[in-house]
């Protein structure tokens, strides 16, 4: 019991630091120093890999190491604008710097869609654009992706930067610590 209990406080030790770096990074949009660089992203790298292990978290790529955002599995439903059609839709997985939203009417690549996360038990309510970077449109086997797009954000302000931040990393503790997200 007590081995479970440090190994829980090291992993929420770990979780901790990688928030401080990752918002400094990705929120603030501050440099980081050679030395947190190589923290934040051995930090990421160890998340990752636990978020790849865990049943069920196929939508991550089996590597990260290119990425400048640590990506979460999620199920949240979410709503985009794409010109005048409005779609529902469901988010499988976010990062500070998109989403993946799994959809039957996907947008064309390189479209600007307005994507409106609405979860009222957190009193979150965000609006914020996106660019279609990835379109699959029809799943394969090989692919843990459904139907959906992959969307970069673009032209967030630091507010919206820091309501996505909240949503990852409520999405990481959720997934590290059996809780649904």
């Amino acid at each position: 019991m007590n081995e479970t209990i440090q190994k829980h406080d090291f992993l929420f030790e770990l979780i901790e630091m990688f928030k401080a770096l990752d918002y400094k990074k990705n929120v603030l949009k501050e440099p980081l120093t050679t030395e947190e660089r190589e923290s934040w992203l051995e930090l990421k790298n160890f998340l990752h890999l636990r978020l790849q292990k865990k049943p069920g978290n196929a939508v991550l790529p089996k590597e990260d190491d290119h990425r400048e955002f640590l990506r979460v599995p999620v199920t949240v439903k979410a709503t985009f604008l794409n010109g005048k059609d409005l779609a529902d839709c469901y988010l499988k997985n976010i990062s500070g710097g998109g989403v993946f939203i799994d959809t039957d009417n996907p947008p064309l690549l390189d479209s600007i869609i307005t994507l409106r996360i609405f979860i009222k038990e957190k009193g979150i309510d965000l609006t914020v654009s996106g660019c279609v970077v990835w379109v699959n449109e029809k799943p394969s086997k090989e692919s843990s992706f459904g139907k959906g797009v992959g969307v970069k954000f673009v032209g967030m302000s630091i507010t919206e930067r820091k309501i996505v931040n909240e949503l990852v990393n409520d999405a990481l503790v959720d997934q590290l610590f059996e809780k649904k997200s």
